[in-house]
């Protein structure tokens, strides 16, 4: 209400008097409209409603609305029932309720907490100095007070001691996105973004330094996939099943569901297993047809695989897209590039059967090399024991990809009893055993591990008296407890590890002796 002097009087209810010179003619101001109330007109109002424009023909009604469940009744609600009075259709068909951001300990983001995460500061990095600066900037009138302004600060120091380094914006959506499982609240630590940019680095390295040098020029479809070798078929395969995985989810609105099953596979299944099995092949060393055959896959694998990214790493996946070879007709950009969909590709049971006992077997020989302490130039002999002669049989046509660089296998045998001096560890369908005899002086490695299981014990007592003092956990900080409690864990499970590797070890030299 303003007065005839120009005083304004703000009031829940009709006042009757100016609240600074006491008039009583009060007029109200005529503009006021309540928040939802405008923002309940927004599907339409900002398509030129209400003149009949071609964008409201086009937009309205739309498909997806998105947003976040504690507005729900005060925004969704509202949109639902104007779009109905006013244009007699609901302006959206499904209502897709995101996951609300938190800070890494619960906490719902609060400029008076100073917990707050700018996405912008995430993206590109800030000085601890200039982080400090704009959190205090930021304290509202209640944090003003020094002692509580200096706790907030402090918290902010110790918890980016460095500042936020750079992530850039397609891990920090990467992890929005991982993060985002239905019903559950985000809480959002920097170190998990910082996971996920390890991955962007991952795409990068591998795409940009390993496979652009080895893609054919002439991007032509891999067409006899039954007759390719066993890895190019397994990644094949691989992709069917993880593009089968990603459509149902995103039309579900499971993001976490999609990105977790594309990052399971371009880490752990393309970088992890088929670039360095393909390896030999590329550098063509199985001969040209070998050569040709192994990078066309590496294409169609690499290619797909960024289309099924797109949509949580736009930058990268556009940088790297526009780098391989290209046929006429293909799209500018992978924007608009169809997405990858069931049946582009076949599921292959037998290479998936096959490759996961090969990968179990290299793995298991991996396992034995790092127990007992033997470095990777130590080339090693292979004895399995196979209950299924079928088995052995399919294990045995596997040997050049079990004595490969992946496991520094120099020889493949397959025994009816345990060798004497031996690790060994179970596989499925049976047992294998590597011979140490030569490679493991046990006295000198029992040594070793005594005077490693002094030290790790050493510093299990040391944490285990902090935690068991009751003054300790009470006053302490609620970031330096939990720091404790995570190496309190740590450390007894480096305690178990060794205790485990030494007497495995005092058994195999029992059994030299």
């Amino acid at each position: 209400w303003f007065c005839e002097h120009g005083h304004v009087t703000v009031a829940r209810s009709t006042p009757d008097v100016c609240c600074e010179c006491g008039s009583r003619d009060l007029t109200r101001d005529p503009d006021v409209l309540d928040t939802w109330f405008s923002s309940a007109l927004w599907p339409f109002s900002t398509l030129g409603w209400p003149d009949k424009t071609p964008q409201l023909a086009t937009f309205y009604p739309n498909a997806v609305m998105e947003t976040g469940f504690d507005i729900l009744f005060f925004w969704v609600a509202r949109m639902l029932m104007m779009g109905t009075h006013l244009l007699g259709e609901t302006p959206f068909e499904k209502v897709f309720l995101h996951a609300l951001v938190r800070d890494a300990d619960g906490r719902k983001m609060s400029k008076s907490l100073g917990n707050t995460i700018d996405p912008l500061d995430v993206i590109e990095g800030i000085s601890l100095e200039d982080l400090i600066k704009k959190v205090e900037a930021g304290l509202p009138p209640e944090s003003e007070r020094e002692d509580r302004r200096r706790r907030i600060l402090d918290g902010v120091a110790r918890k980016y001691p460095e500042g936020i380094e750079v992530h850039g914006t397609d891990a920090l959506r990467f992890t929005l996105a991982v993060l985002a499982a239905q019903g559950r609240d985000i809480k959002l630590d920097i170190s998990r973004i910082s996971g996920f940019r390890a991955f962007c680095n991952k795409i990068w390295q591998a795409i940009g330094g390993v496979v652009l040098p080895h893609l054919p020029q002439d991007p032509a479809p891999v067409t006899d996939p039954a007759g390719l070798e066993l890895p190019d078929r397994w990644i094949l395969s691989r992709l069917a099943q993880t593009v089968a995985i990603v459509n149902p989810a995103l039309e579900e609105f499971r993001l976490n569901d999609a990105a977790m099953a594309i990052y399971q596979f371009v880490w752990h299944e393309v970088c992890d297993w088929y670039l360095e099995m393909s390896k030999g092949a590329l550098y063509g060393r199985g001969g040209e047809a070998r050569q040709e055959a192994a990078s066309r896959v590496l294409l169609t694998v690499i290619e797909t695989s960024l289309r099924l990214l797109h949509p949580f790493m736009p930058f990268l996946t556009e940088k790297l897209w526009q780098e391989l070879p290209r046929r006429a007709g293909d799209p500018e950009s992978i924007m608009i590039a169809p997405y990858p969909k069931a049946g582009d590709f076949a599921v292959d049971e037998g290479a998936e059967h096959d490759m996961a006992r090969l990968q179990e077997i290299i793995s298991t020989v991996r396992t034995i090399r790092g127990e007992n302490n033997l470095p990777p130039s130590v080339e090693l002999s292979l004895k399995l024991h196979m209950t299924d002669p079928e088995a052995a049989a399919r294990i045995a046509g596997l040997k050049d990809y079990v004595c490969s660089n992946l496991t520094r296998v120099k020889d493949l045998a397959f025994v009816d009893a345990r060798p004497p001096v031996c690790a060994s560890c179970p596989v499925a369908g049976g047992e294998a055993f590597v011979p140490l005899t030569g490679l493991v002086d046990f006295e000198e490695e029992i040594a070793r591990q005594k005077k490693a299981l002094a030290t790790a014990q050493k510093d299990l007592a040391a944490v285990q008296a902090k935690m068991s003092n009751p003054k300790f956990t009470a006053n302490a900080p609620a970031e330096v407890v939990e720091e404790n409690r995570r190496r309190l864990e740590d450390n007894a499970a480096r305690v178990d590890k060794i205790t485990r590797s030494l007497a495995h070890l005092e058994e195999l030299a029992k059994g030299q002796g």
